[in-house]
């Protein structure tokens, strides 16, 4: 069973990384000379894609802590869609809050494949972790 401790510091820091997500991404951009090709797109996608592992890391040790197992992909689709709403959502305030930043698709789009990206990673993680557990 995880220690509350553990849970404790994980949410903290899932809080904190959603906080900083939020205020990087509606402060003015710092411009960056980068040779790579659509830059902007790599780092929308690893940063929702941290996004979900977290926030879904933090539902796994809570629902195992609690024993809560009902209907555990559902919630996972949940906490999907959340995240997926709340990247469109930041999206929508760029473009009508701020006058240095714009509303992107292209955005969104790589902010909903970080998502499913960093579920697929969370999954693969879970069951291996899953395994190593069960050996012991």
């Amino acid at each position: 069973m995880v220690s509350s401790w553990v849970l404790k510091i994980l949410l903290g820091l899932t809080i904190v990384y959603t906080i900083a997500l939020t205020v990087g991404s509606l402060v003015k951009p710092v411009e960056i000379d980068v040779s790579v090709s659509h830059f902007d797109k790599i780092l929308h996608t690893g940063a929702y894609g941290g996004l979900a592992f977290l926030w879904l890391s933090v539902y796994q040790l809570y629902s195992c802590r609690k024993r809560i197992f009902w209907s555990t992909i559902g919630k996972y689709i949940l906490i999907m869609v959340l995240i997926t709403i709340f990247g469109i959502l930041i999206e929508l305030l760029q473009g009508g809050t701020t006058d240095y930043r714009t509303a992107d698709i292209w955005d969104a789009l790589a902010n909903t494949t970080g998502v499913l990206l960093g579920t697929i990673i969370f999954v693969i993680f879970f069951k291996k972790f899953m395994k190593l557990k069960s050996r012991n």
